[in-house]
């Protein structure tokens, strides 16, 4: 989470002069600054990998170790702080840049050009690369927005680079590549206005469209060498030159009205979309996935085998762009849903729940999943089926469905008993759609044994298992197949739990300032704090010494029902409506 803007950041920036005065402003201490930018060493400092494009080519990513992430994390939210401080809200600034902007994406970069009778496509060679050293910590100096202190200038170089370039995969690396680039956007703005041609930029994509009856030759001119090919005109290049950068003449391109036009990777000639053979090769994916449990993608060198993170990559930016596309409102979106967002949704149901690889926990709440993660890691010993620690880490063996936007607006469910309840009552139907269902791990739905649970519980007497009521005490439920219903651990006479209940109580008391916690409220107000808080400020720091032995009674039921599931499947026996554990 980004920390709580300051008015007063841009100042305190420009007034450092040296690294003891910029690490308070980057919530690091002098020494750690020091630590991460001087003592760790290169070969530690980043993995490198590559990531094929659909464009061509394999661009080398640079993911840094967590130390530096996270510097180069508040890096970025300090200089975005600035950014805000310079945004006058009066006048906002019409977006250039629309790559790595807080509000812009490829949709707003290919909106500017849509309907046009010319698009024409240039990309910057070695965009990140051409960014060095220098460029970085010169811009910091020279630019008059900043003017920062040489020195300081140059530590802030030091985190954003390496081996003198930025590093794609950085968090920083974005808006100081935004930052550099405003001077190349303010000129190209200034040409394309000369010659009533509309301008953006997309991080190393380069557009310009326009209705004229010709196109700008200042801007593109047909290639004498190559047979409808284009090239970066000779103003256009001198552009780019005077601002330290060359166009990629193998990627340049003048599209037609008459002919697909796209910018970003979206087709433009009517509306933003997503070209349909894309669409449709997803969509072919996912009928072998739920067909066949696999599926391949196409590549230069011919089929290779799909992974799930290629599929849901697809599946999301299908969804993102579709969903913004489609101008209906939100009730008719949810009544009537697009062709996307139902593939979407059947594909996430069966990675979360009927493909899962890994028995799944689904909770009412993301604090649910928390507290769980920190209990098993203190109590892993005594569980061996819910995971197991290595080289002083926690190897958890169980999953956790994680209520993620997408999760809440594509699956509808979005934490909270009422959304537990449209899973399960629909669980048994939504899972037979499948041809190819392995099953082979439960999925269990854990719920406060308290009010809100009590429509489920009437809606699993529904289902044919017999009642369940706050005082019953059994482990656990098998409502149909691998789907379980796991209660909070019986309180009292009546029963009545939620799991902050497990809690040692002299921990729930904990206050901070005056305030005492609440796990009723939803946000932090007036007297009391809730939840999130509770993890963030009391739980999760004081993990190791807070005492988790009343999560062992649940922690006990869950594993029950992984060592029922699993004797129900060597058994090779799937009762509809059993609801003993194995023996």
């Amino acid at each position: 989470m980004g920390q709580a803007l300051c008015p007063h950041d841009l100042a305190g920036l420009k007034a450092a002069t040296n690294i003891v005065e910029l690490a308070p402003l980057l919530h690091f201490t002098p020494k750690g600054l020091s630590y991460v930018v001087y003592h760790i060493g290169d070969a530690q400092k980043y993995t490198t990998f590559e990531i094929p494009k659909r464009s061509g080519g394999k661009p080398i990513i640079r993911a840094p170790e967590a130390r530096l992430k996270l510097l180069q994390q508040r890096l970025q939210e300090l200089l975005q702080r600035c950014l805000n401080e310079l945004e006058d809200p009066a006048n906002p600034r019409k977006a250039l840049a629309h790559g790595f902007v807080p509000g812009k994406s490829i949709i707003t970069n290919a909106r500017q050009h849509q309907r046009r009778r010319y698009v024409l496509n240039v990309d910057i060679k070695d965009f990140f690369p051409s960014l060095n050293f220098g460029r970085v910590r010169g811009f910091f100096i020279s630019d008059n927005r900043f003017a920062l202190n040489p020195a300081v200038a140059t530590v802030i170089a030091q985190i954003a680079c390496f081996n003198n370039e930025l590093p794609q995969g950085s968090p920083c690396s974005p808006i100081v590549s935004n930052l550099i680039g405003h001077v190349l956007d303010v000129r190209l703005a200034r040409l394309a206005r000369e010659h009533k041609v509309t301008y953006s930029r997309y991080a190393d994509d380069l557009t310009f469209s326009t209705n004229k009856q010709d196109f700008p030759q200042e801007l593109a001119r047909p290639s004498t060498h190559q047979p409808n090919a284009w090239v970066v005109g000779d103003v256009l290049r001198k552009e780019l030159k005077r601002a330290g950068f060359e166009a990629n003449d193998a990627k340049t391109r003048l599209q037609f009205a008459g002919s697909r036009q796209a910018v970003t990777g979206l087709v433009v000639n009517s509306k933003v979309n997503v070209p349909p053979e894309y669409y449709r090769s997803t969509r072919s994916m996912c009928n072998s996935l739920f067909g066949t449990g696999s599926f391949h993608v196409d590549t230069p060198a011919g089929p290779v085998p799909g992974t799930w993170e290629q599929l849901l990559g697809r599946l999301s930016y299908l969804w993102h762009v579709k969903n913004i596309a489609d101008q209906r409102r939100a009730l008719e979106k949810r009544q009537e849903p697009a062709g996307i967002k139902t593939l979407f949704d059947k594909t996430l149901f069966y990675w979360h729940f009927v493909a899962n690889e890994f028995p799944t926990i689904v909770t009412e709440g993301k604090t649910d999943i928390s507290y769980l993660k920190l209990a098993i890691g203190r109590l892993v010993g005594g569980y061996p089926r819910l995971g197991e620690m290595k080289a002083g880490k926690l190897l958890s063996k169980v999953r956790y469905l994680k209520f993620s936007r997408v999760v809440h607006e594509v699956m509808q469910v979005g934490g909270g008993a009422g959304d537990l309840k449209f899973l399960v009552a629909n669980f048994r139907k939504r899972s037979t759609r499948y041809k190819h269902a392995p099953r082979a791990h439960p999925v269990i739905v854990l719920v406060d044994n308290d009010e809100g649970g009590k429509d489920i519980f009437a809606l699993a007497k529904q289902l044919g298992i017999p009642a369940i009521s706050m005082t019953t005490v059994q482990p656990f439920y098998r409502i149909w197949e691998n789907l379980y219903l796991v209660k909070t651990p019986e309180k009292g006479v009546v029963g009545k739990s939620m799991i902050e209940d497990l809690f040692d109580p002299a921990l729930l008391k904990t206050k901070l300032g005056s305030k005492t916690f609440d796990p009723g409220q939803e946000q932090e107000d007036g007297s009391t704090y809730g939840k999130q808080v509770f993890v963030e400020r009391v739980v999760r720091p004081n993990a190791a010494t807070v005492n988790f032995d009343g999560f062992k009674p649940l922690l006990d039921r869950i594993d029950a029902v992984i060592a029922d599931y699993a004797a129900v499947l060597a058994a090779k026996v799937h009762p509809a409506q059993s609801q003993q554990p194995a023996a």
